[in-house]
C-alpha cells in the first residue's frame, strides 16, 4: 500500500510539467525555477509530518506538481542558453545531475537516517533543495521579454 501511495506524486507530475513549462515560457525560466525550488523544498519538509494515508495522498499529490517539473524548465534554460550545443548541454546536465546525485544522495541520506532519523533526513533534503537558489541567482534569464 505504501508503494502505491508513494506513486501518487507521479499521477499529477505530468500536469506540473505542462503548467510550469508554460509558465516559464511566459514569465521566465528563473521565475519558474525559483517557485519550483521553494515548493519542492516545502513539500519534502512536510513529508516528516505524514501520519495517515489521507495525509500521504494529499501531500504526495501536491508534491507531484513540483517533483518532475524542474527538468522541463532546466532543459528549456539549457537550450535557450546554448542552442548550437543543446545536445551536449543537455547530456552534461543529465549526467552531472542524475549521476552525481545518485552517487552522493543515497549514502549521505542513509547515514543521516541511520544516525539521526527520518525527520532529519527530510530536513536535510529540504535544505539541500534550497541550495539551488544560490546558483539560480547568478543564472541569466533566457526568455526575451520575461519579467
Amino acid at each position: 500500500e505504501a508503494a502505491v501511495i508513494s506513486g501518487a506524486s507521479g499521477l499529477v507530475g505530468w500536469a506540473g510539467q505542462i503548467f510550469w513549462g508554460t509558465l516559464s515560457d511566459h514569465r521566465g525560466r528563473k521565475f519558474a525555477l525559483g517557485i519550483l525550488t521553494v515548493g519542492f523544498s516545502i513539500c519534502v519538509a512536510l513529508c516528516m509530518f505524514i501520519d495517515s494515508r489521507a495525509m500521504a495522498w494529499t501531500l504526495l499529490l501536491a508534491w507531484g506538481l513540483f517533483r518532475n517539473s524542474p527538468y522541463v524548465v532546466l532543459y528549456s534554460l539549457a537550450v535557450d542558453s546554448s542552442p548550437r550545443a543543446a545536445g551536449s548541454g543537455l547530456g552534461l546536465l543529465i549526467g552531472v545531475g542524475l549521476g552525481l546525485a545518485g552517487f552522493l544522495v543515497g549514502p549521505v541520506a542513509g547515514y543521516v537516517i541511520e544516525h539521526f532519523g527520518w525527520h532529519w533526513s527530510y530536513a536535510m533534503l529540504a535544505l539541500s533543495c534550497l541550495l539551488a537558489l544560490i546558483p539560480l541567482r547568478f543564472v541569466e534569464e533566457t526568455r526575451h521579454g520575461a519579467a
